[in-house]
């Protein structure tokens, strides 16, 4: 688990950050750019979503000791989650993924 993960997933909550997303910037420049981001409810859930899928993916990269049941279970959440996120790119995207994860 990533410094990042261990400070913002709140005990019992495997599904998502709790920080917001210009709290990830260390540059005050780059917080001040995702703002706009954080306001619009649509960008908000897919760089949210965007977020923890790059997480996952990282997390699962041959240096970690990664437990392949976990992971499965982390991205069939993601997977849930994004494909009823109600922004429709995302949740056609989901669907690419989940359809392409059963082959």
């Amino acid at each position: 688990m990533t410094a990042h993960q261990r400070r913002c997933r709140p005990p019992g909550n495997s599904h998502g950050c709790s920080c917001n997303l210009s709290q990830r910037y260390q540059r005050p420049t780059d917080a001040a750019a995702v703002v706009p981001v954080e306001q619009d409810k649509g960008a908000a859930t897919v760089a949210m979503l965007a977020h923890r899928l790059t997480t996952l993916v990282r997390g699962c990269n041959a240096g970690n000791q990664t437990d392949a049941v976990i992971a499965e279970a982390e991205l069939d959440a993601w997977l849930a989650e994004a494909g009823k996120c109600g922004v429709p790119t995302m949740e056609t995207f989901a669907a690419g993924l989940k359809a392409a994860s059963k082959d």
